[in-house]
């Protein structure tokens, strides 16, 4: 079996993973910029609520969740159901600290993407004026750095979760909200970015041959059954058994539900 390793890739895959995390994350903090302030949508309205209590609950299980901190993925880690309580409380509270709130960044970030995304298709159709070329590159600027002031405020309710947890636990939950388009217990596993791509490609086959009652192809098999036979999975795995119900439970308190 080969040993999976820590991943230590390029910069420009790790500018990869930051666009990844930003496409997953977008939809989702929309919702609660939706949500959270009322229906409101433009960031002028959400500063005009600053003195608000904070976020509604649905818009705190949007937020706690695109930062990493899903009920899933704190058993996965090993949380227990107080330490899920203390590190959503930590959470809450960097969530609160955020200057002009996550919606807003997210607004922001969203805007921004939208403006990139109107000029480049201008510039493609050939109908671009100067002045919408000239501003081309300004507009490609301002998106990355609204992308960027999300994803450092989620990083910061991240973070503030994660030093509730004990180290070990933390670490794990950092590697399972680092591949979110692996299962759980796979992401609790270290591997390298080629790892990654294989073992996604076999569970894509083996789900299409499960949709069509058919076996799960060899290839696919020789992929995954050593995947789930890594210790790190094995390990989660069993956390999810025995203490996804009490932490999902303490979550659901922390959230308000």
């Amino acid at each position: 079996m080969t040993h999976a390793h820590a991943h230590r890739g390029s910069g420009r895959r790790g500018i990869a993973k930051v666009a990844a995390l930003g496409t997953l994350v977008a939809g989702a903090l929309a919702v609660a910029a939706y949500v959270g302030l009322g229906g409101l949508g433009s960031t002028a309205d959400a500063a005009g609520l600053a003195a608000e209590p904070g976020p509604s609950p649905v818009a705190l299980e949007i937020t706690l969740a695109a930062s990493g901190l899903s009920p899933r993925a704190l058993a996965a880690a090993g949380a227990t159901a107080a330490q899920t309580a203390a590190a959503l409380d930590a959470a809450k509270g960097a969530i609160a600290s955020v200057q002009g709130g996550l919606p807003a960044l997210e607004q922001s970030a969203s805007a921004a993407a939208r403006r990139v995304d109107r000029l480049e298709a201008l510039a493609r159709s050939g109908t671009a004026t100067a002045q919408d070329l000239a501003e081309l590159s300004s507009a490609r600027a301002e998106r990355v750095r609204a992308a960027q002031a999300r994803d450092a405020a989620l990083e910061s309710v991240f973070a503030a979760a994660a030093a509730e947890l004990p180290p070990e636990a933390a670490a794990v939950l950092r590697r399972v909200r680092g591949a979110h388009d692996l299962p759980v217990a796979h992401r609790a596993a270290e591997r390298t970015e080629a790892d990654a791509v294989r073992l996604r490609a076999a569970l894509a086959q083996a789900r299409i041959a499960g949709a069509r009652g058919e076996a799960v192809p060899d290839d696919a098999r020789r992929v995954i059954e050593p995947a789930e036979a890594l210790p790190a999975a094995t390990a989660a795995r069993q956390r999810l058994l025995e203490g996804q119900a009490a932490v999902t439970q303490a979550w659901n308190t922390a959230v308000g539900r």
